[in-house]
């Protein structure tokens, strides 16, 4: 499975021991998007750190309330999408939808501030 992968490689995670990184994949929760299927609106709340697993997921801009979308980024099998968000509690910046069906896993915005948490208490810090 390719999140597992690219959740090793992510900012967020990538400081992780194995085991952190075991609870963090089995609190993430399977979502099959059908094409054109939204993820997430542009100003929604983030509540989900999204990997994709299989297919391509499109996200769209729309600046001063225009009724055009720009595209921002197309992500594929292994990109990450939703983090910004998450970290800081902030509302989407963009409109996340499925170019082809597709299957991301998702990981709750709490899960993923306490596991970062713990882990930066758990290990031992450079003194400033």
């Amino acid at each position: 499975m390719q999140f597992i992968a690219a959740l090793r490689e992510h900012f967020l995670f990538r400081h992780l021991e194995q085991e952190q990184r075991d609870l963090v994949t089995r609190a993430m929760s399977k979502v099959v998007l059908k094409r054109n299927e939204i993820a997430f609106k542009q100003g929604d709340d983030g509540d989900h750190f999204y990997v994709v697993d299989k297919g391509n997921v499109a996200c769209f801009e729309r600046k001063d309330g225009s009724k055009d979308e720009t595209l921002v980024h197309t992500y594929n099998p292994g990109g990450t999408f939703g983090d910004i968000s998450v970290m800081y509690n902030a509302p989407r910046a963009a409109t996340c939808r499925a170019t082809t069906e597709s299957r991301l896993y998702a990981l709750p915005r709490k899960v993923c501030l306490t596991v970062n948490e713990i882990s930066f208490i758990s290990k031992p810090q450079i003194g400033i």
